[in-house]
């Protein structure tokens, strides 16, 4: 009877231990699933980590795996604006644009520089000599005619070109007319464009003989 009490005692501890490792077991397994489908959330990431624009370029950021709505800023408007995502290059320098989600704030680092642009410059078709800058000899009473052209780049606009002389030179529209001997005379070519004025100088010697 002692022994049959004994191995019942025995068998019934072994079945509680049994039953407990089963229940930390599962709970075991019950925390780890968890786990894995905690980290097998997608976390949020922007299209981009950095930006360089122009002056007047945009560029669209877009925000992937964002739980809710985006929300956009930046830090200097001055720089650059953004409005659902779209850049746009304001001043030159650098600012950061921040997307603001549900878990959390992405930057992206904008730096805004100035295209290289192309000057205005006014040229002169015809025979005139160069030699640190344009010169030209003429007569006296010779009339000559200019033929400025204005040049951006490589484009030719169309502009209203005006001269000015120094004492001793008389000018009519684009030719002008040296009336007596000079040494030290200057023509003066300028026209406006886009509400700058560009000028060009023309250094002239005049004498009564060639």
């Amino acid at each position: 009877m002692v022994k049959k009490g004994f191995m019942r005692a025995v068998m019934l501890i072994a079945t509680s231990l049994i039953l407990l490792l089963s229940f930390v077991g599962c709970g075991k397994g019950n925390e780890s699933s968890s786990q894995s489908s905690s980290s097998s959330t997608p976390t949020a990431t922007i299209s981009a980590e950095s930006l360089q624009l122009t002056l007047g370029e945009q560029a669209t950021l877009t925000v992937s795996n964002a739980e809710g709505s985006v929300e956009w800023e930046t830090r200097n408007e001055s720089v650059a604006i953004v409005e659902n995502g779209t850049v746009t290059a304001t001043g030159k320098g650098e600012t950061w644009i921040i997307a603001s989600t549900s878990s959390g704030d992405l930057y992206c680092r904008v730096t805004v520089t100035i295209a290289n642009v192309a000057l205005p410059v006014i040229k002169l078709d015809g025979e005139i000599k160069y030699a640190d800058g344009y010169s030209l000899h003429v007569l006296v009473g010779e009339k000559y005619t200019l033929a400025p052209v204005l040049v951006v780049g490589e484009e030719t606009p169309e502009v209203t070109f005006t001269l000015t002389a120094s004492e001793g030179i008389t000018v009519e529209d684009l030719s002008f007319t040296a009336t007596a001997a000079i040494t030290n005379g200057k023509v003066t070519i300028s026209c406006e464009y886009q509400g700058e004025v560009c000028t060009l100088e023309i250094a002239v010697v005049a004498s009564e003989e060639g």
